[in-house]
């Protein structure tokens, strides 16, 4: 009988052990497992949903993104014709004050060429009177400077 009991004690106490887990137990076990599952499924739900948020946010950012690199290369473009429609106006200003100046300095140069030719023609004049006038005191006696001068002063007679 010895092996009967030691077997038989501990079948009696897992079958009470099981009748009171479930008669006490199993609900408030049957109630943490549905909770905790329900909590499970909703933590569940909420990842979901905050996946597609993100997934919808992320779309929307990169259509964002496209956009703003679209608004980029039409503004880098408009800036770039800008900037050559202003590199060849400036380039037509310069030329043209390159021309505006090349003019005046032309004039200038013709201006002070036509002084120095008067001023030439004038010491020229000036020193062939001077000459003839030096080289007629040397020749020309004083019969001769009256002669010349009644002749002169006839020919002024004639002229009026």
């Amino acid at each position: 009988m010895d092996n009967f009991t030691v077997y038989m004690w501990p079948l009696i106490n897992l079958v009470v052990l099981v009748y009171l887990f479930f008669r006490y137990a199993r609900e408030p076990l049957v109630n943490y497992v549905s909770n905790y599952r329900q909590e499970v499924d909703d933590s569940l739900e909420r990842a979901e949903a905050d996946r597609t948020q993100a997934e919808d946010q992320l779309d929307s950012w990169r259509r964002r993104w496209e956009t703003i690199d679209g608004e980029i290369d039409t503004v880098m473009e408009r800036a770039r014709e800008t900037a050559r429609r202003r590199r060849e106006q400036l380039d037509r200003e310069a030329e043209a004050e390159r021309e505006h100046r090349q003019n005046r300095v032309e004039e200038s140069l013709r201006r002070d060429r036509e002084k120095v030719v008067q001023s030439l023609r004038a010491d020229a004049a000036r020193i062939l009177v001077d000459s003839t006038a030096a080289t007629l005191r040397e020749v020309v006696t004083e019969d001769d400077q009256e002669r010349l001068l009644v002749a002169f002063t006839r020919e002024l007679e004639d002229v009026r």
